[in-house]
């Protein structure tokens, strides 16, 4: 279920089923308390627990919104879309990281993505960043903070501070973006701020704190 829980001038929250019907009624104003909902979305939530393969592609700006993740990540996969301003709290204190989405493709671009809270623990049983697992085509990140990460795995898996794998045919611009964290994995890849690339990366104005390694 998603529900967009609205500010307190609202008589009462707007419920939505599924991400695809909230994006549409979001994208063509079909709602009558949108208006309103739109000018109080920093004091609001959107909640979504996943009933249904989900993947992304297009634009979205969520205006500050922050989105409240049930179980596990956003998106299965998001292909060839842009995402902005928007800020991601996972379940609980422990996280099974790829907040965003679990692959990407076709060229992705994240401006002023967060996550809502700092000192986040994230326990891995697979590929995974905070942001993003793995996937290939262009990747730009733009203006991202976290402080006291903790990205872990027991198993031999690749870990990354923002996103875990990238293959090739593609290229990964990072900026503006600060992260402080621990990474830590087995017998695999790990790095501060991706896991593993096979693609070209560049960084920018950033700047990577704390430990990357192996148990």
């Amino acid at each position: 279920v998603l529900a967009l829980a609205a500010a307190a001038c609202l008589v009462q929250a707007t419920t939505f089923y599924t991400y695809s019907d909230f994006k549409k009624a979001w994208d063509k104003n079909e709602i009558g308390e949108l208006e309103d909902i739109r000018l109080s979305f920093q004091n609001s939530y959107v909640s979504l627990k996943r009933f249904q393969r989900s993947y992304y592609s297009g634009t979205f700006d969520g205006n500050g919104v922050t989105i409240y993740l049930q179980d596990g990540y956003l998106f299965e996969e998001i292909r060839g879309a842009t995402i902005k301003n928007v800020r991601l709290e996972a379940h609980g204190s422990q996280s099974p990281g790829n907040l965003l989405a679990q692959t990407f493709s076709g060229g992705v671009i994240l401006e002023g993505v967060q996550s809502r809270h700092n000192y986040i623990s994230i326990n891995a049983t697979s590929t995974a960043g905070l942001l993003l697992g793995s996937g290939s085509g262009d990747l730009v990140i733009s203006g991202f903070t976290i402080w006291g990460l903790e990205i872990n795995s027991d198993k031999d898996v690749t870990l990354g501070g923002l996103v875990g794998a990238v293959n090739s045919g593609g290229s990964v611009t990072i900026s503006d973006t600060t992260i402080e964290a621990k990474v830590t994995t087995g017998n695999k890849y790990c790095g501060g701020f991706v896991g593993v690339s096979y693609a070209p990366v560049r960084i920018y104005r950033s700047k990577f704190s704390g430990t990357v390694g192996h148990h």
